[in-house]
């Protein structure tokens, strides 16, 4: 099946509410690339349900940070819409310095 070229002429960007492979649904974090990930340009997804495969870190490269099971990186093709109404927004979400801070706070009160 071809998609319509309409499709290729959407930009995608960080902050991006987006659907992928047609049955995930998340914001786009990173749009990157790097030679540990071989060629073409990723997305990293903050998707909003545990189905992912990690938390913003691939190929030992880290472009974001998520709870671990909501991070997913995919191409260009992957990304079937974009959302024109944000639902939700995942952009100021700092998993590992959250986490960070409240290890701080509890080893405060102990």
């Amino acid at each position: 099946q071809t998609l319509p070229t309409n499709l290729y002429n959407i930009q995608y960007n960080i902050g991006d509410c987006v659907m992928i492979d047609d049955s995930k649904l998340g914001q786009i974090k990173s749009i990157g690339q790097h030679p540990a990930w071989g060629k073409g340009t990723w997305y990293g997804i903050r998707l909003t349900e545990k189905i992912g495969n990690c938390d913003g870190e691939f190929k030992g490269q880290r472009t974001f940070s998520c709870p671990p099971g909501y991070g997913y990186f995919v191409q260009r093709n992957q990304l079937t819409q974009k959302l024109k109404i944000a639902r939700f927004d995942f952009l100021k979400e700092d998993y590992i310095e959250d986490k960070r801070k409240e290890f701080e706070r509890l080893k405060q009160e102990s």
